[in-house]
């Protein structure tokens, strides 16, 4: 397992992403509507989320901690189903301390194949999601909402609260992975693709039909900094650059092209770890 004293390959998806139904991800400041008054006439709004620029104006964004929970959500709906792999994750593991790097190294290795991907106690992961940043100015929706009495399962009498949700803009992210095996870079181009046939949604609300985007590719960059790296990795990439004699970059702009490249390799990790 690759640690982060050497660093050889470093990927990039720089993606859009484009509501097709309203997106709402609820600002953490605001009031969840559980908390809502069940007496108070006057409506209380769960805000988007956002942060106050310096000339004082709303700046909307999905966090990239949000996009992160929802891929590694269905990652593990799959890979735990289908390949029973166990959860190596426990609640005592949350203060973890190691007296040296050897138990550091044990640690790591018993981590699955998710948690090496995502991150774990102890460990971030090899993927990161920047804040996904919408462009131009955003005016979003106010929508009505009626909070649930989740005992009678009703409408609270008087508990009114509106909602901010957007729809029509676009935002833009970058998806990292540094030090990736070849399977990783394959499914990461799956989780796009599953973006795109609206089997993950982001944000609250997907009961109700909220949530579905979709995600355009704009550039895939691909870092080599060891010549080791494709004879371990056994695959053929083209349309290389070379960058002062130092790395080698690798740019595409289809997310199909950059998945025919990966796909041999996803299909015999895969067979391995059935």
């Amino acid at each position: 397992m690759k640690l982060w004293k050497t660093l050889e390959t470093e990927i990039e998806f720089h993606i859009s992403i484009q509501p097709v139904t309203p997106l709402h991800i609820g600002n953490f400041k605001e009031k969840k509507k559980e908390q809502l008054s069940e007496v108070s006439t006057e409506k209380n709004k769960i805000e988007f989320m956002y942060y106050i620029d310096s000339e004082n104006n709303k700046k909307y964004f999905i966090p990239g901690a949000s996009l992160k929970g929802v891929l590694r959500t269905h990652t593990e709906k799959i890979f735990y189903t289908l390949n029973k792999i166990p959860n190596f994750r426990k609640a005592k593991e949350h203060s973890l301390k190691f007296s040296n790097q050897k138990e550091k190294f044990e640690y790591l290795e018993k981590l699955n194949i998710v948690e090496k991907l995502f991150g774990s106690t102890g460990y971030r992961g090899r993927l990161i999601i920047e804040d996904a940043y919408f462009e131009g100015e955003i005016i979003p929706e106010i929508r009505p909402n009626v909070a649930i009495d989740r005992f009678r399962g009703g409408a609270k009498d008087g508990a009114l609260y509106e909602t901010e949700s957007i729809k029509e803009q676009v935002c833009k992210t970058t998806i990292r992975l540094k030090n990736a095996e070849p399977w990783e870079v394959f499914w990461v181009c799956l989780l796009l693709r599953d973006l795109n046939h609206h089997f993950i949604t982001v944000g609250a609300k997907s009961s109700i039909g909220y949530g579905k985007v979709n995600v355009h590719l704009e550039e895939f960059l691909m870092f080599v900094y060891s010549d080791s790296v494709f004879e371990n990795w056994k695959i053929n990439m083209p349309e290389c650059k070379l960058v002062n004699d130092i790395y080698k970059v690798y740019r595409y702009t289809s997310l199909e092209e950059v998945a025919k490249i990966f796909e041999e390799k996803w299909m015999q990790f895969f067979q391995n770890n059935r």
